[in-house]
């Protein structure tokens, strides 16, 4: 890995997100990403801040202020938003980022996650219409020119991927088939 994500431009390019603010991201990757000077987004779903297994707001603070992690928007609490109505997937999107401004000293989301990747026209259109730059899904693949800014791909990386599939996807060579 590169010791620094950060172009000569200062902008920090971001190749690695979590969904959750479970524990481990403060406990075991924060402390990575800080000592490497690499730059993480955790989508957030704020009605689980500070339950069993998820970080506090006191730690997310702390990552976000350090610039070590960008906090940005999963909803209140995770619904499946393609089989909501539009009056129950705004107040999600807004009161998560209500949440987040105000426990983030007025920090604004601009960027979404879908929970468990669930989306439709309808979602995408909800969530352009409510101000974000960008949402992301589970799709995996690398991200092109021609994505949707409301659909973007990405590679999970779970339990049962291997090293050698993060190597190739990294490499963007296929990846190896699941064992």
């Amino acid at each position: 890995m590169a010791s620094s994500n950060r172009p000569q431009n200062g902008r920090p390019i971001n190749p690695s997100t979590f969904d959750g603010q479970y524990q481990g991201q403060y406990t075991y990757a924060y402390p990575i990403l800080r000592e490497r000077k690499l730059f993480a987004t955790s989508y957030i779903t704020t009605d689980w801040i500070g339950t069993v297994n998820h970080s506090d707001w006191h730690q997310i603070r702390e990552m976000d202020a350090a610039g070590i992690l960008d906090v940005q928007n999963h909803t209140i609490n995770h619904p499946c938003l393609s089989r909501c109505e539009r009056s129950e997937v705004v107040p999600q999107l807004e009161g998560c980022n209500e949440a987040i401004r105000r426990h983030l000293d007025g920090k604004i989301s601009r960027h979404h996650t879908y929970p468990a990747g669930a989306n439709d026209e309808q979602v995408r259109k909800i969530v352009r219409e409510a101000g974000f730059r960008t949402a992301t899904t589970i799709r995996p693949g690398p991200v092109t020119r021609t994505h949707d800014l409301m659909g973007l791909p990405r590679y999970m990386l779970c339990t049962h991927k291997t090293l050698e599939h993060f190597n190739a996807w990294l490499t963007g060579s296929d990846a190896p088939p699941a064992h």
